[in-house]
């Protein structure tokens, strides 16, 4: 594990449990990080990463607050590609990566993963029930920090390869 992936969960962790308002900011910022270990991350394409959240009918309110709190996060980059965030409708998800929300009735979130899974999106989700819904990746507070969950189903399907420095931190799930 490098020392600078260490210090970012450790610093992340110390934040989550200081401040109230920064899990939505700090999960995003650790996901984020976390997706940068894929192995297949830099042949997934260049320009733009978006970073899309969907929502469901008549919550495209709640995406576009997302948005704005996401919008307040001091990384800009990603891998030196631009990093843009995105509230778009559930049924026309696009972008590198999916955030999944409250803003997302639970009757689109099955159809939007496999949507997700066929096009090797990667999707993020801020509790482990995301991950075992089959997000790729998600955050759980556990004892005051931010832990990272993986679903191995999910990264086999879309062809993510994590090295064992993440797989030892993370929680890791065979769900959806």
């Amino acid at each position: 594990m490098t020392r600078g992936f260490a210090l970012s969960l450790v610093l992340l962790s110390s934040a989550a449990s200081a401040q109230p308002e920064a899990p939505v900011k700090l999960g995003a910022l650790l996901l984020l990080k976390l997706v940068t270990y894929d192995a297949a991350f830099d042949t997934r394409g260049d320009g733009d990463f978006v970073l899309a959240v969907p929502y469901s009918k008549g919550r495209e309110a709640d995406a576009e607050a997302l948005v704005k709190t996401l919008l307040e996060v001091e990384t800009r980059r990603i891998k030196q590609r631009p990093l843009v965030f995105r509230a778009t409708p559930a049924d026309k998800a696009d972008g590198e990566a999916l955030l999944l929300s409250a803003a997302l009735a639970p009757a689109d979130v099955t159809g939007l993963l496999a949507r997700a899974r066929e096009r090797r999106q990667y999707t993020f989700g801020l509790s482990e029930a995301s991950a075992r819904e089959g997000a790729l990746l998600a955050v759980t507070p556990n004892e005051g920090k931010l832990q990272p969950v993986l679903n191995v189903s999910t990264a086999r399907a879309i062809g993510a390869e994590f090295p064992a420095s993440v797989l030892k931190l993370a929680r890791v799930v065979p769900g959806g």
